[in-house]
C-alpha cells in the first residue's frame, strides 16, 4: 500500500466533512458600462383620422368687374394720345366705348392692370379721372422694340371714374397688345 492509498483520516491529514448549508447572499457589484445602443425598431401603423374641424366662417362678396382687350394689328400712336384697345373681348362693369382709349368703371375697388404689348414705346401715363381731378403716374419702359409688360394696382374711389393710358414719350409703333383690368378687392 502507498502513501496514496491510505485513507486520508488515517493519517496526519484532516478530513473532509459535509458540506455545510449556504451562506448569505453577497453585496450587489457595481454597475457594468452601458451596452452597444440597438438598432432602431421598425414604425409604428399609422393612428386613426380626428374627426373633421369645424366650418370657417363664410368668405365675404367680391362683385366681379374685369375687361380684357387688345390691340391686334399694326397700330400707330402719337405722343400725348391714348392707346387705343379697339377689341374690347370680355368685360363686366367696366366699358370701353369707341373710340376705346377711355376706360369706364362702374364700381369702385382696387383693381390691378396687367399690360403685354410689343412696341418701341418708352414710356407710358396712366390717367385717372374723377370729380376730384386727374390722377397721373408715368412708367418708363425700355427703349427696345419688344414685348414690355406693365402691372399696376389702382385704386377706384368713385363710381364713373375713368382711366386712358397715354404714349407720353414719342410717336411709337405698336405691333400687338394684351389688356387685363380685373378688380381684386372693395374699398376698406
Amino acid at each position: 500500500m502507498s502513501f496514496f492509498d491510505k485513507d486520508c483520516c488515517d493519517c496526519c491529514c484532516p478530513c473532509v466533512g459535509p458540506t455545510g448549508p449556504m451562506g448569505p447572499r453577497g453585496r450587489r457589484g457595481p454597475m457594468g458600462p452601458p451596452g452597444v445602443r440597438g438598432l432602431i425598431g421598425p414604425t409604428g401603423p399609422t393612428g386613426l383620422i380626428g374627426p373633421t374641424g369645424p366650418t370657417g366662417p363664410t368668405g365675404g362678396s367680391l362683385n366681379s368687374s374685369f375687361i380684357f382687350a387688345v390691340v391686334a394689328s399694326q397700330t400707330s400712336v402719337d405722343v400725348g394720345t391714348a392707346i387705343p384697345f379697339p377689341q374690347n373681348i370680355l368685360s363686366a362693369d367696366i366699358t370701353l366705348p369707341s373710340p376705346f382709349t377711355t376706360f369706364n368703371f362702374a364700381q369702385t375697388g382696387y383693381y390691378l392692370l396687367n399690360l403685354s404689348i410689343t412696341s418701341d414705346i418708352q414710356q407710358i401715363t396712366s390717367v385717372l379721372t374723377d370729380t376730384t381731378g386727374v390722377q397721373s403716374t408715368t412708367y418708363e419702359l425700355s427703349t427696345a422694340t419688344e414685348t414690355k409688360a406693365l402691372t399696376m394696382l389702382l385704386e377706384i374711389n368713385e363710381v364713373a371714374t375713368t382711366l386712358q393710358l397715354v404714349n407720353s414719350f414719342s410717336t411709337v409703333a405698336i405691333t400687338s397688345a394684351n389688356l387685363t383690368i380685373v378688380k381684386i378687392a372693395e374699398l376698406s
